[in-house]
């Protein structure tokens, strides 16, 4: 046995190892989808000073992605702002697209990003909260559709059913 065959042999596995794996990349990138019952507000914060960069409201039935780049320079880079972020709505089935939007932002080590919820439920329609009815809210007046337990005995065409006299015996001596 040569010297070569244990490089030969390491270089070999090395290979085979690449190919079986494949290449992974890693990508800063995020994808947040807005439901009726999960209605998101994405915002990116400053982690170094607090402030707030970029807030967006995701609609609902819509979804966000945002990708940063570390790498890359902005056009519009100041400060501590030498990143890039690139973002777009999409809609739900969407899964590839140009990322259209851009804003600068902080490296990786000095950014976070923020998710809350708004009141829900949320519906696409009014895109607005929507307040879920509670059993203390009196019922609609003037309705034909409700049924006799939700009326009151004046409303109902039924009266309760007379109660019959009942006699309670007496103890007393007898």
């Amino acid at each position: 046995m040569t010297s070569r065959s244990p490089f030969l042999l390491t270089a070999c596995l090395g290979l085979m190892s690449a190919l079986l794996t494949g290449c992974h990349s890693s990508q800063d990138a995020h994808v947040y989808e807005s439901t009726p019952m999960l209605p998101m507000t994405v915002t990116v914060v400053d982690s170094t000073t607090g402030e707030s960069l970029w807030a967006l409201d995701v609609p609902v039935n819509r979804k966000l992605k945002i990708r940063f780049y570390d790498d890359r320079k902005p056009d519009d880079a100041s400060g501590n702002r030498v990143a890039m972020m690139r973002w777009d709505l999409t809609s739900t089935d969407k899964s590839t697209g140009k990322l259209s939007n851009e804003i600068a932002v902080p490296l990786a080590h000095s950014r976070r990003i923020d998710v809350t919820m708004r009141d829900v439920p949320e519906f696409e329609t009014s895109g607005a909260f929507v307040a879920p009815t509670t059993p203390s809210d009196p019922p609609p007046t003037g309705s034909g559709n409700m049924l006799p337990s939700e009326m009151t005995p004046a409303e109902s065409k039924d009266s309760p059913p007379e109660l019959d006299p009942i006699e309670i015996p007496s103890n007393n001596g007898g």
